[in-house]
């Protein structure tokens, strides 16, 4: 199966050209280790409980970072990775470039491969606003574990990286509510609401950053319509109407923290 890898070009000073790479890999054959022998990656146990062809593993490609490609650069580089999901910082885009060539190289002697279909480059920084309002065109977006990642600005007009939601786990945990409901329609009113409460604390807890509340309240208003449609499909006589609805307490869910919020 296929591996996403997100890699972003861009630094804390200076002014640099920022640009972001979006890719995946594909496995073509195994997976080796470059520690004592060559070892099968599906003779190793992934972490996170991920199948071993997904697996990028720290050899592969967090060392040869640091001892390889790092030193190399003539600007700042970082490297963050999430089991085979990682992002690459570079301030210089002659930098970011020749990673670029290095890592499909790189990738070739394990087996993997990027997927061109799914590899892109991008502007992205403090200055990309100001440098594309020349142009008319917007800074550029990318997701990564789960939030989508975006040029914009704090409460004060500097500069600030939004991450919110992306909408593909909302539209999951959305499907998920909305499963969880039609399959446990007949349940009581209040057992449902204490199941709902649970499940929205859980993405609150993992997506609540100070500037995600109006996504986290659109999630929100969207499961107390979900839970309203399969109320009234309990019954043709039961007419439950929103008002109604929503002055009973045994209705009510959580909201997300609220806070200011950067705009972006």
């Amino acid at each position: 199966m296929p591996t996403s890898a997100n890699v972003i070009w861009g630094a804390r000073c200076g002014k640099p050209a920022r640009r972001v790479l979006l890719g995946e890999t594909r496995t073509r054959g195994h997976a080796y280790s470059v520690r004592r022998r060559r070892e099968s990656a599906c003779d190793r146990k992934a972490p996170h409980r991920l199948q071993s062809s997904r697996l990028v593993s720290t050899n592969l490609l967090d060392l040869w970072f640091e001892k390889k490609i790092k030193p190399t650069c003539q600007g700042e580089a970082y490297l963050t990775r999430f089991a085979d999901d990682f992002v690459g910082n570079f301030q210089y885009g002659r930098d970011a470039a020749r990673f670029q060539q290095d890592l499909a190289a790189r990738f070739g002697k394990f087996g993997l491969e990027l997927a061109e279909e799914k590899t892109r480059v991008m502007r992205f920084g403090r200055f990309v606003r100001s440098d594309l309002a020349k142009t008319g065109d917007k800074p550029g977006t990318f997701d990564f574990l789960g939030f989508k990642h975006a040029c914009g600005t704090d409460c004060g007009g500097k500069f600030a990286l939004i991450r919110v939601p992306c909408d593909k786990s909302r539209r999951k945990f959305l499907a998920k509510t909305k499963e969880w409901l039609k399959q446990h329609r007949h349940w009581k009113r209040q057992d449902q609401q204490k199941q709902l409460t649970m499940m929205l604390r859980g993405f609150y807890q993992y997506f609540g950053l100070h500037h995600c509340k109006p996504k986290l309240d659109g999630i929100r208003h969207e499961v107390e319509r979900q839970w309203a449609r399969t109320l009234r499909r309990r019954s043709q006589r039961q007419r439950l109407y929103w008002c109604y609805l929503k002055s009973r307490p045994w209705f009510a869910l959580p909201y997300a923290v609220s806070t200011l919020h950067p705009t972006v």
